[in-house]
């Protein structure tokens, strides 16, 4: 692995927050070129990246250490010339973990086929390739990878503003048809992850200069849910937002982390760099750095252990990836002694707090609006949606902490 120096700046805005990002460490991979995916199988930290040993390239496994970045396992290989037979070279992939099984997607040259395969959790593969759509007219690169913890979905682009989408189950058998979704300002490249047993898909509205970056929100059904599309990056000064493949939710700070690309004005195409942006749970933005020079792309994250893995690639010379520590939400208080933690603060619908202790909710009076008894479970959540807006006091018999109801 090549250790980086990577020099980076910090836009600054107004917002609750300091510093959310740190950054730890950064390396580059060996043996990969383009294409870097991460997810988190548990123990490790998994890639799948693309290389060309010979005259094709393919998709390869490699697992990490969470702690130190650099003890990286040696590549599996999980595509090989026989899987291409008839069909060009690949252009594109996506992977990602469900039930310690690997699922991958890949299109081919043209950008007209789309395929899928699973591993087992050491990267073997299990069953036949199976072909999601093939000599389709529409592109199938930069397609997206979402499962919903029961059914695989793979989506592509369909012009101008749609996502042709296939659904699968964990043994990638095709279930219903496929369908579009219906239009909405999105374009086709993006993620889509389960929030609320919702579809997030983060997109920009179009591709190019002037774009914004727009969250879309769909049930389970992919039909559109209130409030969608919301922009959530606007342009400014003719740049453009787009290309979101980092997208992931932190429960315990009710933080969103997005990874996407950003084009200044004054560039030109291809002279794209990655933004890393930090919103609060309505998408009002806390923090945006660039993090790359130019020419670098499709950002991918793992969240753990309160620290954001990065990985992204310039594409032919190589992958990156960047461990961030993330900070704690402001507000959020411990008690070593006791272990508690209070959070989020400010609150709008609910607080958790964590801690083994009998815990009391009081109004600033003093009143009791809430008791509950101690419990081996650490998390309690405490409904606040009944009550006003304004200061109520956490207690536990030895700490106290203050909370804002919004």
């Amino acid at each position: 692995m090549k250790k980086l120096i990577i020099v980076f700046s910090i836009i600054s805005f107004n917002s609750l927050y300091a510093q959310v990002f740190t950054l730890v460490d950064s390396i580059q991979y060996s043996q990969a070129q383009i294409w870097g995916v991460v997810s988190d199988d548990g123990d490790s930290l998994a890639s799948t990246t693309t290389f060309t040993p010979g005259t094709k390239p393919h998709i390869y496994l490699r697992k990490g250490d969470y702690t130190d970045i650099n003890q990286q396992g040696i590549p599996n290989q999980l595509t090989f010339d026989a899987d291409f037979v008839g069909f060009s070279n690949m252009t594109d992939h996506k992977s990602i973990v469900l039930n310690n099984e690997f699922y991958v997607t890949y299109s081919t040259q043209g950008d007209s086929d789309l395929f899928i395969f699973k591993t087992d959790i050491n990267g073997n593969r299990i069953g036949s390739l199976v072909s999601v759509v093939q000599n389709q007219t529409d592109p199938t690169n930069d397609m997206i990878l979402v499962t919903d913890s029961t059914y695989i979905y793979v989506l592509h682009f369909d012009p101008p503003f749609q996502h042709h989408v296939y659904k699968f189950d964990t043994n990638l058998n095709p279930v219903g048809s496929p369908f579009s979704t219906t239009t909405l300002a999105h374009n086709n490249i993006g993620n889509v992850l389960i929030h609320n047993n919702e579809f997030y898909m983060l997109t920009g509205d179009f591709f190019g200069f002037n774009a914004d970056l727009v969250l879309t929100r769909w049930d389970i059904n992919w039909t559109p849910t209130i409030g969608s599309p919301q922009t959530v990056v606007d342009a400014v000064g003719g740049d453009g937002n787009w290309f979101s493949t980092g997208m992931i939710w932190d429960e315990i700070n009710q933080r969103w982390y997005v990874g996407m690309s950003h084009i200044n004005p004054t560039d030109v195409m291809n002279q794209e760099h990655i933004d890393l942006l930090a919103f609060d749970i309505n998408f009002n933005l806390l923090q945006r750095m660039h993090i790359t020079g130019q020419g670098y792309y499709r950002p991918h994250f793992v969240l753990k252990n309160n620290y954001l893995y990065v990985s992204y690639d310039q594409p032919g010379s190589g992958v990156y990836l960047l461990k961030y520590q993330v900070a704690n939400t402001v507000g959020l208080e411990n008690d070593e002694e006791n272990e508690m933690l209070v959070f989020p603060n400010p609150v709008h619908d609910f607080v958790n707090v964590v801690t083994s202790d009998e815990i009391i909710l009081t109004d600033v009076s003093g009143r009791i609006l809430d008791r509950i008894a101690k419990s081996e479970d650490q998390m309690t959540k405490l409904d606040m949606r009944e009550y006003p807006t304004g200061i109520y006091f956490v207690k536990t018999l030895s700490t106290t902490t203050k909370i804002l109801k919004e």
